[in-house]
């Protein structure tokens, strides 16, 4: 650091070396902005909009046009990587320019940050973790239950896959708390058809019906996937395989839901259904051989997850 003049000698004589060593002051005054903890406006070449870097108070200021006072423009060295710790100056009069960036940056830093996941497998109530602004909400519904193969060489049909929807909310349109419902898995037919899987819904805001029950392999179909309701997104659950006989038909895979879950396996003849993994997942279709009628599989529970954002 150096408060020299920047103003060089011209009153002869005048050797090499000491015209060396002045501009090297000159320069390094320039470069360190006249870094110093005394007012440099009596050093030569000091003059209006010049910077001057004040270690004392820790503040970068500039001459006014008039070239009558310091005008403080920001502080010195501050790390706005830290901008959450920065201890920033509010008053009228001191406000910098740094202040201002710093703040801004902290803001930008939070704003839209995802702050917590908030997942629902059972029904309950749900409330916001302190500071959220924003959720996205995904519901799926429960998978259908797979339906029996009740005839000789034949299979139940595949139980359909929930529905799925995808939702922005703002918090301050919640009631809080706000009822989370999951649906149910729908039941697996013993000897006839499986029953539907139940809706997942997050209050009124968004909704997914679970998927419909696969048929007895008597009573022949596809199983229809839930649909989602109300999101800005909507997937319908996927299909569960035809009920009938082997000859015409595939083998009681139940449909999954867009997401969160996947297509329960076929069964063989003289089994009963698959089960389907995951969340929303339709129930695998009996395979019957001769004389013994063989149960579908459960269809799975639905899901709500709920994304929180400052």
């Amino acid at each position: 650091m150096t408060q020299e003049s920047i103003v060089l000698n011209t009153t002869p004589p005048y050797s090499g070396a000491d015209l060396v060593d002045d501009v090297n002051d000159a320069l390094q005054s320039l470069g360190t902005d006249f870094a110093g903890s005394t007012d440099p406006a009596a050093v030569g070449g000091v003059g209006p909009y010049m910077t001057w870097a004040d270690t004392a108070n820790g503040l970068l200021k500039r001459r006014n046009a008039a070239d009558t006072a310091w005008v403080t423009i920001g502080k010195l060295l501050v790390d706005n990587s830290d901008a959450a710790n920065i201890d920033y100056n509010n008053t009228a009069s001191g406000l910098s320019a740094t202040d201002v960036e710093g703040a801004i940056d902290e803001v930008a830093l939070k704003a839209g940050q995802l702050i917590n996941i908030q997942t629902f497998t059972t029904s309950g109530t749900y409330t916001p973790t302190a500071g959220t602004k924003k959720i996205i909400v995904e519901v799926v519904g429960g998978g259908g239950g797979g339906g029996a193969g009740n005839i000789d060489n034949s299979f139940g049909g595949g139980g359909a896959g929930g529905g799925y929807a995808r939702k922005m909310i703002n918090v301050s349109a919640l009631t809080v708390p706000e009822t989370v419902t999951i649906g149910a898995g729908g039941g697996a037919g013993a000897e006839g058809g499986g029953s539907s899987g139940g809706a997942t819904s997050f209050g009124s805001h968004v909704s997914a019906n679970g998927g419909s029950a696969g048929a007895s392999a008597s009573g022949t179909g596809y199983s229809t996937g839930g649909a989602g309701v109300n999101g800005d997104i909507n997937i319908s659950g996927g299909t569960g395989d035809y009920a009938g006989s082997v000859s015409a038909h595939t083998s009681g895979r139940g449909g999954c839901a867009a997401f969160y879950s996947n297509i329960s396996p076929g069964s063989i003849l003289g089994s009963g259904g698959v089960a389907g993994n995951g969340y929303g997942a339709g129930g695998g279709g009996g395979g019957r051989s001769t004389g013994t009628t063989r149960a579908g599989a459960d269809g799975t529970a639905g899901l709500c997850i709920i994304w929180e954002y400052a």
